[in-house]
Formats: C-alpha cells, structure tokens, sequence
C-alpha cells in the first residue's frame, strides 16, 4: 500500500510541475550550422554553454534575448543559440 501511495505522491507532484508551467531547460543549445566566422566570435568572447557561476548565466545578461518556455535564446553580441544557463566574457548584469 505504501508503494501505490508513494507512487501517486509523486505522479502528483509531477503533474504539478507541469502544470505550473515551470519551463524545461535543455541540456544543451546546438552550435552544428554556425559558420566559422561566428564560432570564432563566441570562441573569443569564451561562451560556454553552462557557466559555473549562477550570478553569470546569460538569462541575467542585458544582452540575453529569452527564446520560448526555457529553450535556447539568443544574444545581441553573436549568432547562434544561447543557452540560458550558458555564459560569457562579455556578461553584463541587468539593471
């Protein structure tokens, strides 16, 4: 009885979460179709697609553009997808 119980507790909670809307956050943003032009620019200015430092992540950056429900976004300083977990040299917190 206990197993069904634990079970349903946690469907439940799972359920939850999706309804709430909490956005998934993939594991990583693809960088396969850039060309080597922009792949240097983001090489250069040290992107990563997930930063060490919360305080840094690029969903905090003024330059960061959010892409939908907690997908890849973007960034004014170069092409391609940006993760929002990512982060650069260039990072400049919001106001």
């Amino acid at each position: 009885m206990l197993a069904r119980r634990s079970l349903f507790v946690i469907g439940g909670a799972s359920l939850l979460h999706l309804a709430c809307g909490k956005p998934e956050v993939p594991e990583s943003c693809p960088e396969a179709a850039l060309s080597p032009a922009a792949k240097k620019l983001r090489d250069s200015l040290k992107y990563v697609n997930r930063g060490p430092d919360k305080a840094k992540f690029c969903d905090v950056c003024v330059q960061y553009k959010p892409g939908a429900s907690g997908a890849c976004g973007t960034c004014s300083l170069f092409e391609g997808p940006i993760h929002p977990q990512g982060t650069c040299a260039a990072f400049a917190p919001r106001g």
